[in-house]
């Protein structure tokens, strides 16, 4: 199958999204042909191929972002809750992401049995490493020289 072929399936299939009455959801599957650039006689596999690998990408920078902004929040629980609940609310970060943020950052395990999990997971870590900083600090305050 070459890329105009499939444009045109994708198209078709917009038509029918549309006519159903779900307008944006038609309109999400028309930006789909306008990721799928190139020559014409270009095969479809190739296209899909280099979209996958596009999705990829942005869902690996998406997950460095929230790793990157929850480190930085460090132990500033106004700041952490600003980032989590950005985190939290993100509906693209599915379960597969919530691990891979959730390993990042508590440099535990691997997998949670849940998305919610995962970020309970980071949650208590954030909440571990706040309580360490606070003993540390009284420790500091309490040396005698």
């Amino acid at each position: 199958m070459n890329l105009k072929r499939l444009r045109d399936i994708i198209a078709d299939v917009a038509g029918i999204v549309g006519a159903s009455g779900a307008r944006q959801s038609a309109e999400d599957v028309r930006a789909l042909t306008q990721a799928l650039d190139g020559p014409d006689e270009r095969a479809a596999d190739e296209a899909i191929d280099e979209l996958e690998s596009l999705i990829s990408q942005e869902e690996r920078l998406r997950r460095e972002a929230h790793i990157k902004r929850l480190l930085e929040a460090g132990t500033d629980k106004s700041s952490f809750e600003a980032v989590f609940a950005e985190l939290k609310n993100d509906r693209r970060v599915l379960k597969e992401d919530a691990d891979a943020i959730a390993h990042a950052y508590t440099k535990g395990r691997k997998k949670w049995p849940s998305r919610k999990a995962a970020l309970d997971a980071i949650r208590k870590k954030f909440v571990e490493r706040a309580y360490q900083e606070s003993k540390m600090r009284i420790v500091e305050k309490s040396k005698v020289w």
